[in-house]
């Protein structure tokens, strides 16, 4: 039981500190050999936490087989169906807002 506590404060903590772009139809999604470059329509980030050199687009690196399809999925759906994503950052990326999570409403 005290593991299972100790894991959801974890993720209450880290989900707590993430920046989120707000709900936004992606303008520009495009596959590169080391991951996608993701562009959401009106879009700057305004959040002082995070600070890239391009605060204006995401990049979400391949790391993880597994993660990267299903995120990948999941933005080209959105963007195949005109449906705005919610993305989280942290940290950067090759100098973009680096992709956390991806939500869809």
């Amino acid at each position: 039981m005290k593991k299972i506590a100790l894991f959801a404060f974890l993720a209450l903590s880290f989900n707590a500190s993430a920046a989120w772009s707000g709900l936004k139809e992606i303008h520009t999604i495009k596959a590169q050999s080391n991951g996608v470059y993701v562009q959401l329509k009106s879009f700057t980030n305004t959040d002082n936490s995070v600070q890239c050199t391009y605060n204006n687009g995401f990049f979400l690196e391949f790391k993880s087989a597994e993660e990267y399809q299903t995120r990948v999925s999941m933005l080209l759906a959105a963007y195949m169906a005109g449906k705005p994503v919610n993305i989280s950052y942290n940290s950067c990326a090759l100098g973009y807002l680096s992709v956390g999570s991806v939500s869809l409403n």
